[in-house]
C-alpha cells in the first residue's frame, strides 16, 4: 500500500480495513486519519463554547479553613479571625501597597482586657489592605458583645471599616444598635474598641423599654 492509498481511503474503506493485519507504522497512520475525519465532520454543527468567565485576575495564593490569631508585644492575644477561605491577591509582578485579601464569612473577636467584655464581628465578606491592618466587612455585618449590666448589645449594618491595630471601626451607612431594652437607628458610627466607646453620628432616633 503506498501513502497514496492511504490519503484516499474513504470512511467505508476503513471500515472494511483490520487495523490487526497492518504493520505499527501503518497502524498509527490509520488511527489518525479515522481522528482527524471523526473530528472534521463531527464538529460542524456544533458551535465553539466560550468561557463564560472572562475574569483576568486570579488569587495568587488561596487558604481554606483559617483560623488566624495575632499577639501583642507583650504576648497577650490582640484578635482572632477565623474564615473558611481566603484569597489573596497581587496587582502587579511584585509585592505593592495595592495588594488586597478577600476572606468569606469572616469571624473577628476582639477579645476584652478582663474588664471589658469582648466584641465578636461577623459578615458575608472581608476585605483586607495595607498588609491587613485595615478590614472592610460588607454584607449582612454583625458586632455582639455581652455585657453584664446591658445583656447581649448588637450592631448592625451594611459595612463597617475596621483598624485592627487602633481597635476602631466605624461606618457612613445606616447602623441599628439593640440592647435588651434599647433600640436605635442611626447614619454613621465610631466604634473605640479599646475604650468599649461608641459614637453615633446623626439622625439618631429610638426606643426604650423601661
Amino acid at each position: 500500500m503506498s501513502p497514496l492509498d492511504v490519503r484516499t481511503l474513504t470512511n467505508e474503506k476503513l471500515s472494511r480495513l483490520n487495523p490487526l493485519l497492518l504493520p505499527l507504522p501503518w497502524l498509527i497512520v490509520v488511527i489518525l486519519v479515522i481522528i482527524f475525519l471523526a473530528i472534521k465532520y463531527s464538529g460542524n454543527d456544533q458551535e465553539v463554547a466560550t468561557p463564560l468567565n472572562t475574569e483576568k485576575e486570579f488569587p495568587q495564593v488561596f487558604m481554606t479553613s483559617v483560623d488566624m490569631r495575632e499577639f501583642d508585644a507583650d504576648g497577650a492575644l490582640h484578635y482572632q479571625l477565623k474564615t473558611p477561605l481566603i484569597r489573596h491577591f497581587q496587582v502587579n509582578e511584585k509585592t505593592s501597597e495595592n495588594d488586597y485579601t478577600l476572606f468569606d464569612l469572616p469571624q473577628i473577636l476582639f477579645l476584652g482586657d478582663g474588664q471589658k467584655p469582648a466584641w465578636y464581628m461577623t459578615a458575608q465578606l472581608g476585605r483586607s489592605d495595607n498588609n491587613g491592618d485595615l478590614f472592610t466587612l460588607s454584607t449582612d455585618v454583625l458586632a455582639q458583645q455581652t455585657s453584664q449590666t446591658q445583656g447581649i448589645i448588637s450592631i448592625s449594618t451594611p459595612e463597617l471599616r475596621l483598624n485592627t491595630r487602633e481597635q476602631f471601626a466605624d461606618t457612613d451607612k445606616a447602623v441599628t444598635m439593640r440592647s435588651a431594652k434599647t433600640q436605635l437607628e442611626t447614619i454613621g458610627m465610631r466604634a473605640y474598641i479599646k475604650q468599649d466607646r461608641i459614637e453615633l453620628l446623626s439622625h439618631i432616633t429610638g426606643t426604650y423599654e423601661p
